[in-house]
């Protein structure tokens, strides 16, 4: 849901069956691919703020120094790391209160995982669009899914429908990779 202009973006690339990470937690290399990537960093580029989990943080350094808040149970209240990193336990916090401040009023917001995080944002502010790039010939069975409960990419789906948004489009990011990007954008 925008504030004003500002508008809140999700974007994962998921194995066939929905899964963010493996059983482990951690981002598989079958899951990295450049066309997703390439989306993924011009997406980025444009935001003016990042929203992620400690380990989805940990796992990707903050190497062109974008402005990042990083969701976290195990820091109280806000609290920053370094010119470009603020660490915030979204625990009793108004989580519209800290995005207003850290974002401008015409700017982008990008999600950027894990599954608590995207959960959180489902249930509290929502989405003004999601993409997920599909890489359909990966299989992830036991890791972790983009948010709690959806074990299969339908269930992602109709969890992205019940918050508001509808299909948009699917298009191929890399038709020999097999890797498809699905679009939602909020309906209306």
């Amino acid at each position: 849901m925008a504030f004003g202009t500002l508008e809140i973006r999700g974007y994962a690339v998921v194995s066939s069956d929905g899964r963010i990470a493996d059983r482990e937690g951690r981002f598989p290399a079958d899951l990295r691919f450049d066309a997703d990537q390439a989306l993924f960093q011009q997406a980025l580029d444009q935001a003016d703020l990042t929203v992620l989990g400690r380990r989805t943080h940990e796992a990707a350094p903050n190497l062109h120094n974008r402005t990042r808040l990083v969701l976290s149970r195990g820091v109280e209240g806000l609290v920053e790391e370094d010119a470009h990193t603020l660490w915030l336990n979204p625990e009793g916090t108004d989580l519209a209160t800290v995005l207003g401040s850290l974002a401008t009023d015409t700017g982008t917001i990008v999600v950027a995982g894990g599954t608590a995080v995207y959960d959180l944002f489902a249930a509290t502010l929502g989405y003004d669009a999601f993409f997920v790039s599909v890489a359909e010939r990966v299989r992830l069975s036991e890791g972790a899914p983009i948010f709690a409960g959806c074990r299969r990419l339908a269930d992602v789906e109709r969890r992205l429908e019940d918050a508001g948004l509808v299909l948009h489009k699917r298009t191929w990011l890399d038709r020999t990779a097999r890797l498809r990007l699905i679009e939602y954008v909020r309906a209306g």
